[in-house]
C-alpha cells in the first residue's frame, strides 16, 4: 500500500486512515498534535472513486461493496502488521486513527478478527456490516461523532455504539456540529490516547 512512515523518538504508534477524497497527508498534523515523538505509519487508500482515494469500494452513498470491505480490511491490517516488522515498531503499543471512510475501514475489522492495536480513534464512523456483531476484545476504543452529520442519522450512530459499547472498552464523544472534524474531537483524542 502506498503510505509514509515518520521515525518518532518514543515506543508508540500512530496509525493513519484518511477520508474520502484524502491522502496519506491528512492526518499528519492531526497525529503530530496528539503525540509529537510518536511513530507514524499514515496510509493511502487503495481504491479510486472517480479521482477520489477510499479504502474500500461503495455501490451508492452509504451503500458499501461488503466483499470488498472485507478484502480491503484484511488487506490492511495484513499491511499494518508486516509495516511493524519492517519498520521495527511494536504492534501493540500502536493507536489506529481513523476518520470518516478510514474509521469505517478500521471498523470493519473488529468484526473479522482480533485486532492488534493497543487502541482505536474512530471519527465519524457508519457500520458497514449490518447483519453481524464485532467481535469481543479488549482494545480501548474512543468514538467521536456529530449530532448533526448529514452522512449517518443519529440513530445508526447510536446504534452503532451500543453494539461497539457491548463488544470494546468503549469511550464516547459527541458534538453538535457534521461531519467534519472539530478542535473539540481533537482535543478528545489527545485525552483519551494520554489517558
Amino acid at each position: 500500500m502506498n503510505h509514509i512512515y515518520l521515525k518518532g523518538n518514543n515506543q508508540k504508534t500512530l496509525i493513519l486512515l484518511h477520508g474520502t477524497g484524502g491522502s496519506e497527508q491528512d492526518l499528519i498534523p492531526l497525529a503530530k498534535t496528539i503525540d509529537k515523538n510518536a511513530n507514524i505509519l499514515s496510509l493511502r487508500g487503495n481504491v479510486k472513486e472517480g479521482h477520489m482515494n477510499r479504502f474500500f469500494r461503495r455501490l451508492a452513498f452509504g451503500v458499501f461493496d461488503l466483499e470488498d470491505v472485507t478484502y480491503r480490511s484484511n488487506e490492511a491490517l495484513d499491511f499494518i502488521i508486516e509495516a511493524s516488522t519492517r519498520y521495527g515498531f511494536d504492534i501493540k503499543q500502536t493507536t489506529a486513527i481513523g476518520y470518516s471512510n478510514g474509521a469505517n475501514l478500521l471498523l470493519s475489522m473488529l468484526f473479522l478478527k482480533e485486532v492488534p492495536f493497543e487502541q482505536l480513534i474512530l471519527s465519524h464512523p457508519m457500520l458497514t456490516y449490518k447483519d453481524k456483531k464485532p467481535l469481543k476484545q479488549q482494545t480501548k476504543t474512543l468514538i467521536t461523532y456529530g449530532n448533526n452529520d448529514p452522512m449517518t442519522s443519529l440513530v445508526e450512530t447510536q446504534y452503532l455504539i451500543k453494539l461497539m459499547d457491548e463488544a470494546l472498552v468503549l469511550t464516547t464523544f459527541s458534538h453538535q456540529n457534521g461531519h467534519q472534524l472539530t478542535n473539540e474531537e481533537v482535543r478528545e483524542m489527545s485525552r483519551f490516547y494520554q489517558s
